[in-house]
């Protein structure tokens, strides 16, 4: 009966260290929402190129590039590099638009969460995201060549916008062609060809997201707030804090 109970008890406990962890890592990931309001300063560097969303069905020319944000206000505490006012970002839904000198706002959210014409990004596509970041522009925010930045967005509109299950810039339903500059497809393709889940991933991409405007991402300060895209050591780190607590209780449990 003694034993039986005390089974019981763990399993309470067990559960009670659960959630926990599970609330302080909500937590962790809600002091990180809000707003940023910024205004589009300019095209960085950039090309052109022809964008197809259904499988070369239509085309479109589009911006194929990074670019600088000034902030002028919003409630998040993230502040996003180069430095608090000035930020550097690169396009997620290349089916919405934004307009130079305007001024939006956008909900900082999870990078995951950044929204697609196919719906969220996803835990898989940010994780190449955030590989391709890792491996061709962990130092965000310092200057980038046309050819580099336009093959950069190239990648990340075929990461996120693929729904074929591979990542050709030229095939499946995302395809791009004629590019302005020589061997923009060719550095991109390189560059998708790259991810093998073996590459750095920086821990602080942020999405900022809005309903009818352009969906974009950034870098935030390292040192600033704990990071959204990555919840699982989170929860796995207040989830030691419960069993800590829990150990506490049964040994005190013993000695009484």
């Amino acid at each position: 009966m003694e034993r039986r109970k005390a089974e019981v008890n763990m399993k309470r406990m067990t559960v009670i260290a659960i959630l926990f962890g599970a609330m302080l890592a909500v937590g962790v990931r809600s002091a990180n929402a809000g707003t940023i309001q910024a205004t589009v300063v300019n095209l960085i560097s950039y090309g052109q190129v022809d964008v197809s969303l259904d499988s070369g069905a239509t085309w479109a020319r589009d911006y194929a590039g990074n670019i600088m944000m000034k902030r002028t206000g919003g409630t998040s505490a993230i502040e996003l590099l180069p430095d608090p006012v000035n930020f550097v970002t690169f396009c997620i839904e290349p089916r919405e638009g934004i307009s130079l000198g305007q001024s939006y706002t956008w909900e900082v959210e999870p990078l995951s969460q950044g929204t697609t014409s196919i719906g969220g990004m996803g835990s898989a596509k940010a994780e190449l995201v955030r590989e391709l970041i890792g491996r061709e522009y962990s130092t965000w925010g310092s200057a980038l060549s046309n050819l580099r930045a336009a093959a950069m967005q190239i990648a990340i509109w075929e990461i996120v916008e693929e729904n074929s299950g591979s990542l050709n810039v030229q095939n499946g339903n995302m395809r791009f062609r004629n590019g302005s500059i020589a061997t923009m497809l060719d550095v991109a393709q390189s560059m998708l060809d790259a991810l093998d889940g073996t590459g750095p991933k920086p821990r602080y991409l942020y999405a900022l997201t809005n309903p009818t405007q352009q969906d974009i991402f950034g870098m935030a300060i390292p040192n600033g707030v704990p990071d959204m895209e990555t919840p699982e050591p989170a929860t796995f780190a207040m989830f030691g804090v419960g069993l800590l607590l829990l150990g506490a209780f049964r040994r005190r449990k013993q000695t009484t």
